[in-house]
């Protein structure tokens, strides 16, 4: 709700092409560093099993449930709209290629369209785009309250959200599958960032997008890669461990980071 109320808050023609270019710079990130961790582990010589898991958790990022509080903590409502969009290709990709992902790396799994579509209508802040767009278009705009409320709601998730993250931390340093762990944190922490300070030089964006795409290439992998591993028969408490380990890395390396590209 409160995503869908702070769409609607904000003229449509105002955000139209930045949502655009957040879906743009999504698409193109996935894709990129899918096509990178692709040949890097083929020439890897490890279990297939974990193949896999370093595809995945390179792949696909936390692209909403980390930065949004922090976008909204420094850009407010705008913020929370431009991360929603960035996540919405992510979601797609992850739904769609990240079962292509898992079916080839399992030994006994096959493709299920029908689930992709179901895990795709399960994600929330999908159907809050769709609602707030179709409001936007029919020139529907809630009550003063309802927004208000929507708006308090939304600074009271962040410090919530800020605390889950710290609670689910581990900080004891990974003793085992130091490969794995090392692949995935030098793409998500390294390799991403430059991939994306590359994209940022041929493709003209404000400052306030080029905050986000560049807060979003450092994000760790998405705690979702975790079920992921689990369905299709991966190396799943591997998975947990990356994600734990790159998470907790990820957020050092955003310490330094972020005064860097603040808008």
């Amino acid at each position: 709700m409160c995503i869908r109320d702070r769409i609607i808050s904000v003229p449509l023609e105002e955000i139209l092409s930045s949502t655009i270019n957040m879906m743009i710079a999504s698409l193109y990130t996935h894709l990129i560093i899918l096509i990178i961790i692709f040949i890097v582990v083929h020439f890897l010589r490890i279990p297939k099993k974990e193949k896999g898991v370093i595809v995945l958790t390179s792949t696909f990022l936390n692209a909403i449930f980390l930065p949004l509080p922090l976008s909204l903590l420094i850009l407010g409502d705008l913020g929370v709209i431009l991360v929603t969009f960035y996540a919405i290709p992510a979601l797609i990709l992850f739904n769609f290629l990240g079962v292509i992902i898992g079916v080839i790396y399992s030994d006994d799994q096959k493709i299920d369209i029908k689930s992709m579509f179901k895990s795709f209508g399960k994600f929330p802040p999908l159907w809050a785009i769709i609602i707030a767009s179709s409001a936007l278009i029919l020139g529907v705009k809630p009550p003063d309250s309802v927004i208000l409320f929507s708006k308090n709601l939304g600074s009271i998730t962040v410090p919530i959200i800020l605390f889950a993250i710290g609670i689910k931390l581990k900080l004891d340093f990974p003793k085992t599958h130091i490969l794995a762990i090392t692949i995935v944190s030098l793409i998500r922490i390294i390799i991403s960032p430059i991939i994306v300070f590359g994209f940022l030089s041929v493709y003209q964006v404000n400052s306030t997008e080029r905050f986000i795409i560049l807060l979003e290439s450092i994000m760790p992998p998405a705690v979702a890669n975790a079920a992921f591993a689990s369905v299709f028969k991966l190396d799943d408490k591997l998975t947990a461990k990356v994600v734990s380990s790159v998470t907790l890395f990820s957020i050092f390396a955003l310490l330094l980071f972020l005064p860097l590209i603040l808008p």
